[in-house]
């Protein structure tokens, strides 16, 4: 749906980042507050509790409707217990302060009759898919403005309760020096108000989309070039990357624990890049270079090549998150670069494109 789309200051501009959840699930859902919410694009599985086709899902405010929880309990089981969460119909819990999704994998019968993908997803297939974010892991939080943390959980066969599950993998990004604090500041989201000092000071200086929105809007609304603060921020963090003993085991990795410090150096242009952006809707001439260090003691760095096995230059094209395209330079690049809708491919023109 694109509902971000006018939202220069948000990553997840392009209307994808959920939609990509029915590559493994039919039946999406989530609690969210006081909501509970299910998805049914095929109008097969909620049954009567749909009452309009057109609108092939059902929404519950939990604070209202203790009724429902007790008719679909078997639906809600789930999410008891998973981080606090407790949807017991004689529970007493109104508000869960987060957001769970709960994707039931597409089964091998379900994937034949599938209208919306014909893949499943087993035991082997979630384990590649965990692999690969493994893999990404090291890079992935280079340009998030909000996350700091990505953990994978697994709860065994042989538990009792979801409140048994243990950690197999983490990538988590923390402070270690601020070169250049982001100007003009920007307040912190709410979410962040209750996390440590240092990390929100790392938010802070993360925030280049919302600081280059709002220096946009003010030149927008007349203020002059010379009158406003550019942004630009320089910080230096680690990316520490994590997989337990049980991680070993559950998704066959090698057991580790290494960060990596990484510089990233983020500017708003000026000159051409402005000129079309005040001319043009959703145009943020913002970007950004990640280059990995290493560290000689402390608060002392060297830079160093982003290099592939073969010892050439493997820098990743970036869009907020990684790009499958490599730029052929040292380093990472970021910017809100024109991609394909399936964000696997840089927008290019062609021979007989006007």
């Amino acid at each position: 749906g694109a509902t971000k789309e006018n939202q220069t200051d948000k990553i997840g501009r392009f209307g994808l980042g959920f939609n990509a959840v029915y590559n493994l699930t039919d039946v999406p859902s989530f609690v969210s507050r006081h909501s509970i919410v299910i998805f049914d694009p095929h109008t097969t599985h909620l049954g009567k509790n749909i009452k309009n086709k057109a609108k092939p899902g059902i929404k519950i405010d939990v604070r209202k409707h203790r009724r429902k929880l007790r008719r679909l309990g078997n639906q809600f089981k789930p999410y008891n217990d998973v981080f606090g969460c407790d949807l017991r119909p004689e529970g007493r819990q109104d508000l869960y302060d987060g957001t769970l999704f709960r994707f039931p994998l597409r089964t091998r019968n379900e994937a034949l009759r599938s209208e919306i993908c014909q893949k499943h997803y087993d035991d082997t297939e979630v384990r590649l898919l965990l692999q690969m974010l493994i893999k990404g892991a090291e890079t992935l939080l280079l340009f998030t403005q909000n996350i700091t943390k990505i953990s994978v959980y697994h709860l065994s066969a042989r538990a009792s309760s979801a409140t048994e599950m243990g950690e197999l993998f983490s990538v988590e990004k923390r402070p270690a020096m601020i070169l250049r604090e982001l100007t003009p500041t920007v307040p912190l989201p709410p979410a962040a108000k209750n996390i440590a000092s240092p990390v929100q000071q790392l938010i802070e200086n993360c925030s280049i989309l919302r600081a280059s929105t709002a220096c946009l809007k003010q030149l927008n609304h007349g203020a002059s070039v010379q009158s406003v603060q550019w942004p630009d921020s320089c910080v230096i963090f680690e990316l520490a990357v994590r997989v337990s003993t049980e991680g070993e085991v559950v998704l066959e990795q090698a057991r580790t624990q290494h960060t990596q410090p990484w510089m990233v150096t983020t500017y708003m242009g000026q000159g051409e890049v402005l000129r079309m952006a005040l001319q043009e809707e959703n145009l943020l001439p913002t970007a950004s270079v990640a280059v990995p260090l290493k560290k000689i003691y402390e608060g002392i760095y060297e830079p160093v090549q982003v290099v592939n096995a073969q010892g050439d230059h493997d820098g990743t094209v970036f869009s907020s998150l990684p790009l499958p395209v490599h730029s052929g330079l040292p380093v990472h690049i970021n910017a809100p670069f024109a991609v394909t809708a399936s964000r696997r491919h840089l927008c290019e023109k062609t021979e007989d494109d006007k």
